[in-house]
């Protein structure tokens, strides 16, 4: 995404924490967060979620009875064993995973290992966050949580926020999958529009099974599904920052953004504050203060590549596309060096969907990923049953031109595409395949 667009969120937040307000409710600190392992929590309507696939490489680092610090390689999430939490050398180890709980920040988890351990001390889990990460949420909603091996995610309602450091505090005493997630979101329905074009914006929330069928002692909750917010006294004060209009609806759980019309291209912040996060009766967590200011981001004219790699955002730049008589072309830059392009083997452009090719084909698509001297792409060569490499097999999923749309003389072409895409090393019975899941959403110019 184009990175000019970006509203600076940290100018954002402190121009809204200058805002009078009657609702704000004093920070409550507490002592350090009990370990969670060993109360029974309350009757659950949770749901059971799929375990996520390790992507990347793992970290690893052997720690003794005298303890030690373990971090993942972006730094993201950090651990901390204090002396005498294991009775020998025992192996750690931080494993990226594809993230399955819808919300969890920057689309990560990580699968904490030894899995099944009970620590004799519970252990420090840090997680930091960027407020970059949090468009569409608030650094107040933010919760720790983990998937066990029964499947369900369980958030933990004593997780400690400093919003100084930007970081989320627990400890425990088991390992298992790890995150980070938001309890509230706010969406917007399209949140990349044309001059003049229309957007809804709407609040999900888990807040359903943060606040029912809780005690004061619960410190842990089964997670179901994110829900649409409709209890209009948890949502107040909506609130545009920019050049769009913003119409509240009557039952004030739902807004419209409209873009300024003639505008080329700009960005608007749309603001909610959510209250009401615990039952009355739970004690507030350190670092708490009653209230979620959500900023969502919309943008209007210009183009974007909205682009995840194993479930993780990444920013692009640099957006193109080209037209010829056999290939459709479009692509872009992304953080890291990286570059990604979709190939539609069409002789023109129009609305529909192009199902990924096993070899170059009319009527089919491709998906390349460039990572430094190796090229991925979405079909790969395999080993057939007597041994040898057959050419080859194609991703599932598709490519879809959803609009192509002149402005001003100018082709826009907007998109979506999902492929797995592969790069293969080796002879066959040893053959490697290493593979990522791409994923985009784009509007591009065409250039002939």
């Amino acid at each position: 995404m184009n990175r000019f667009l970006y509203v600076p969120l940290f100018f954002l937040v402190g121009l809204l924490a200058c805002q009078k307000s009657t609702d704000a409710v004093n920070p409550v600190d507490t002592t350090k967060p009990a370990d969670t392992t060993t109360h029974t929590p309350s009757p659950h309507t949770g749901v059971v979620y799929e375990h996520g696939a390790p992507v990347g490489q793992p970290i690893q680092k052997t720690i003794g009875p005298e303890g030690g610090t373990l971090a993942s390689a972006d730094g993201t999430l950090s651990m901390t064993i204090p002396a005498g939490a294991v009775s020998k050398a025992t192996t750690f180890t931080m494993q990226p995973v594809t993230p399955t709980l819808p919300g969890l920040i920057n689309g990560q988890s990580f699968r904490l290992l030894p899995e099944g351990q009970t620590f004799d001390k519970p252990i420090k889990l840090q997680y930091k966050y960027n407020v970059d990460s949090l468009d569409g949420t608030s650094a107040q909603a933010l919760f720790m949580a983990y998937q066990g091996s029964d499947g369900y995610w369980k958030a933990l309602l004593n997780t400690e926020l400093d919003e100084t450091t930007q970081t989320l505090t627990v400890s425990t005493k088991h390992f298992s999958d790890w995150g980070a997630f938001a309890e509230y979101t706010l969406e917007a329905k399209p949140d990349y529009l044309s001059p003049g074009q229309s957007s809804t914006l709407q609040l999900y929330s888990y807040s359903g099974d943060l606040v029912s069928s809780l005690t004061s002692s619960d410190l842990e909750v089964h997670l179901s599904r994110q829900k649409t917010l409709e209890d209009p006294s948890n949502i107040r004060n909506w609130r545009v920052v920019g050049k769009g209009k913003l119409d509240v609806a009557a039952s004030n759980v739902q807004a419209t953004y409209s873009s300024p019309a003639g505008s080329a291209q700009g960005a608007d912040l749309v603001t909610v504050d959510v209250y009401n996060f615990l039952p009355p009766d739970q004690q507030p967590r350190k670092g708490a203060t009653g209230k979620a200011v959500l900023m969502k981001t919309i943008r209007y004219g210009g183009t974007y590549f909205r682009v995840t790699i194993d479930g993780k955002p990444i920013n692009s730049k640099g957006n193109y596309g080209f037209t010829s008589p056999s290939i459709q072309t479009f692509g872009t830059m992304l953080d890291g060096g990286q570059t990604l392009s979709l190939l539609i083997h069409k002789p023109s452009l129009a609305p529909g969907v192009t199902p990924y090719a096993s070899i170059e084909t009319e009527g089919r698509a491709e998906v390349a990923l460039g990572e430094g001297n190796r090229n991925l792409t979405s079909n790969h060569a395999y080993c057939d049953s007597d041994g040898w490499i057959s050419y080859s097999e194609a991703s599932p999923w598709n490519a879809f031109i959803d609009e192509v749309k002149v402005i001003n003389g100018v082709t826009f072409v907007t998109g979506t595409f999902k492929a797995e895409v592969y790069w293969v090393e080796g002879n066959c019975p040893n053959l490697k395949i290493d593979k990522r899941m791409v994923s985009a959403e784009f509007k591009v110019a065409m250039a002939n």
